[in-house]
């Protein structure tokens, strides 16, 4: 399997989820189109992964591999992963914070111990991941064995971000009435 196409689908099918919440409150007037983002030279347009790949690379969270290629029909690595992880998770972050959702700022632990070095160029975002517990510190991510990444590999830990952003929000208690689909009147509220 394409491994590297199938973050990309991946990616863009958490971005959805999470996509309106960045914009729900900015106006038609305010938002700025981006600047169109030239495709890497081995993405055509007719493929099917075509603008997951381009909004991946639109979005800064995975830049590719060489100079203008994008290299999806190689493995992707634990490394690499983990910074495009942590990238996107970021942006979700700062999506929220503007939609004004407040976050938690919980540490599930200090300091993980991975077996990666600290001088590693993706230590940084490994760390981040295991200390905010986005992944479990014993995660294929953050541990291997291996350096690649398959597909179910791949899906268990964009359930797993999804599920601790999930946990993050902090849902503000609220209280409204609605019609139901009877017709009577009914409440929806949450006690603190």
């Amino acid at each position: 399997m394409k491994l590297f196409y199938s973050l990309a689908i991946g990616v863009g099918i958490v971005s959805i989820c999470f996509g309106a919440v960045s914009t729900a409150k900015t106006s038609p007037k305010t938002q700025v189109r981006p600047k169109t983002t030239p495709a890497y030279k081995d993405v055509k347009k007719n493929h099917w992964a075509y603008s997951s790949v381009r909004n991946l690379k639109k979005r800064k969270i995975m830049a590719g591999r060489t100079v203008g290629r994008f290299e999806g029909d190689k493995p992707i690595t634990r490394y690499e992963f983990a910074v495009a992880l942590d990238r996107f998770i970021t942006q979700v972050e700062d999506g929220l914070k503007k939609a004004g959702n407040k976050l938690k700022e919980t540490k599930v632990i200090e300091e993980p111990k991975l077996l990666t070095s600290k001088d590693h160029w993706a230590y940084s975002s490994m760390k981040r991941l295991a200390v905010y517990g986005y992944l479990p510190v014993s995660s294929k991510v953050l541990h291997g064995p291996g350096d690649t990444l398959n597909a179910k590999e791949i899906g268990q830990s964009l359930a797993q971000v999804v599920i601790r952003i999930n946990d993050l929000t902090i849902k503000e208690p609220y209280e409204r009435s609605q019609t139901t689909p009877d017709g009577s009147e009914g409440s929806l509220s949450k006690s603190e």
